[in-house]
């Protein structure tokens, strides 16, 4: 036997092709682009039933258990158009866009799903909106906007937030315009006057049974209301604990980043250190080899100056021997003592004067100056000379 009442398996599959569908149509938007956004009405649709489904206080809960054949024959329509849609969409990704593009009948067999996905979207829309409603007002738009209204008066005239005339023309009956000031009422809230005058009778049939639901439909609002802001702070913590979480995880990232940059800063240093001490190593390397330079250019200045001075004293003693002239020409001497001598004794005696002069390399000047005068005294002395001996 049939479950008499809603459940989420009545909406879950359902939900999970058009999501599917969409994710497919959305990569190809340039040719399923429309579909893309139909899908996407038809799945917050979809999503809400489900919610609904799982509250037991819903509207789809409490006041639905009669609707739940109307939901099987939209479901069945619906599905069959989706898997229409999901053939199309395979064989446009098996053929490529090109191909599928020049088909004859693509484009219009394309149309045609996407009027039927429309027919399908408008059913469920209207299921949704149609929650909660009576029978009567569920068989045409404008009763169910008009019993909407009418529960809204109803409400806010029992809380005593308004005076609408709604209780006032039911319990005084339709007689003294009472219900003119309902008809005023649904047309100031944007209801049609002539759908007004023609759901005139039905109107007044939604007015009694609105009068008689009203507090249950209320009280399934107002846990409806409950629920949703339960849901909502349900989901503002979630929220508020993913954010925690984030920024926990964040610090926990950045202490970690900053231990590591420290741990980095600590090996840098030591880098930097060591670096250093090589750069004054190198440094005073540098300058133990300057020192030596300098030293090694000292000495040599040094060298070279005493090397300088040397040369200097040579050059001088140089110039003094100079400035004393050559050695004296013994010939021409002795020819200025002995004008009388003949010549052939004098060229005798100068060659054996010349033989036996001692060298002025090895002697002193001095003697080589003072041969003459021993030549002289022995030819004043008138003996025998040893060079004429010779």
């Amino acid at each position: 036997m049939p479950p008499t009442t809603f459940t989420q398996d009545d909406f879950v599959p359902l939900d999970e092709l058009v999501q599917q569908l969409s994710n497919s149509c959305t990569a190809a938007a340039s040719v399923f682009e429309d579909l893309s956004e139909d899908l996407a009405a038809i799945h917050r649709h979809l999503e809400s039933l489900i919610k609904q489904a799982n509250n037991p206080h819903s509207l789809l809960i409490q006041r639905c258990q009669d609707r739940r054949k109307d939901w099987l024959h939209i479901l069945e329509s619906l599905t069959y158009a989706l898997c229409e849609l999901q053939e199309c969409v395979s064989t446009y990704y098996e053929i490529g866009p090109d191909i599928w593009l020049q088909a004859d009948d693509a484009q219009r067999h394309l149309n045609n799903l996407r009027s039927e996905v429309m027919v399908g979207y408008d059913a469920v829309d209207t299921f949704v909106e149609s929650l909660g409603l009576s029978p009567l007002g569920r068989k045409d738009f404008s009763l169910g906007q008009i019993e909407k209204l009418l529960v809204h008066a109803v409400r806010e005239e029992r809380a005593g937030g308004g005076d609408y005339g709604v209780l006032k023309t039911f319990n005084g009956g339709y007689g003294g315009g009472g219900f003119q000031r309902i008809s005023k009422y649904l047309k100031t809230y944007g209801i049609d006057e002539e759908e007004i005058t023609r759901h005139d009778a039905r109107t007044k049939q939604l007015l009694i049974w609105v009068v008689e639901n009203e507090p249950a439909l209320t009280d399934i609002l107002v846990r409806e209301e409950l629920a949703a802001e339960a849901e909502k702070q349900a989901d503002e913590a979630e929220k508020a604990a993913q954010k925690e979480h984030e920024v926990l995880k964040f610090l926990e990232e950045f202490q970690e980043e900053a231990e590591k940059d420290e741990t980095d800063v600590e090996v840098e240093k030591g880098e930097k250190g060591k670096e250093a001490e090589n750069i004054y190593d190198a440094e005073e390397s540098d300058k133990e080899a300057e020192r030596k330079d300098a030293k090694s250019k000292t000495v040599e200045n040094i060298q070279k100056s005493e090397l300088s001075k040397q040369i200097e004293k040579a050059e001088q003693a140089g110039k003094s021997q100079k400035s004393r002239g050559p050695p004296p020409n013994y010939s021409e001497h002795l020819v200025d003592r002995f004008p009388d001598e003949d010549e052939e004794d004098m060229e005798m005696t100068t060659v054996l004067v010349e033989r036996h002069r001692p060298s002025t390399s090895s002697r002193p000047s001095s003697v080589a100056t003072s041969a003459p005068s021993l030549v002289e005294a022995e030819v004043e002395s008138g003996g025998e000379s040893e060079w004429e001996l010779v």
